[in-house]
């Protein structure tokens, strides 16, 4: 794990330009970012979401990231932040190896499905590393701030159709019923 930053700084930088706008009036991400979205047809737009955006691991010990991070971790009273022993329920989910969406990022995902509504989009394919909703893994292995997410996904009832996860080993499926 190394900073977002980092990797932009790197020849593969030309890539991020290389992106076009999802869909007319989508909001761009920030050029230092790792989340975006693409719509290779009118109906479909494929939202990626940078599930480290806030964490430990990979953000510089003086960023504005590593503060936020930090905060969270204040919940966990383990010596080793690495260990959900002695948390209860979904609190298991603030662990050092976890992360969490920053409110710039955020804004963002709000702003993209707005326009992506606003674009006729139909369907709404959302990838991520960390699992983003407390039914589909183990708690240690949940968004620290899924619920924000959830609440964004919300607004647009039925427009994400499809939400797909990494990090948690063992694979679940939970439907909410609006798509």
């Amino acid at each position: 794990n190394f900073p977002s930053r980092a990797f932009w700084a790197t020849h593969l930088a030309c890539f991020r330009d290389q992106r076009p706008p999802a869909f007319p009036n989508a909001p761009k991400p920030p050029r230092d970012s790792s989340y975006y979205a693409f719509s290779p047809h009118p109906n479909f737009c494929f939202v990626n979401l940078d599930t480290y955006d806030i964490s430990v691991l990979g953000s510089a010990p003086d960023s504005p990231e590593r503060s936020e991070a930090e905060r969270y971790l204040r919940r966990n009273p383990n010596e080793d932040r690495n260990s959900p022993l002695g948390l209860e329920g979904l609190d298991k989910r603030f662990v050092h190896f976890g992360g969490g969406v920053g409110s710039r990022q955020l804004a963002w995902l709000r702003e993209t499905l707005l326009a992506a509504q606003g674009a006729g989009c139909k369907h709404v394919v959302v990838f991520s590393h960390i699992p983003l909703h407390p039914d589909v893994c183990k708690p240690d292995c949940l968004l620290w701030n899924f619920q924000e997410i959830l609440d964004v996904f919300e607004e647009h009832p039925a427009l994400v159709k499809l939400c797909l996860a990494g990090h948690s080993h063992e694979a679940q499926v939970v439907h909410d019923g609006n798509s």
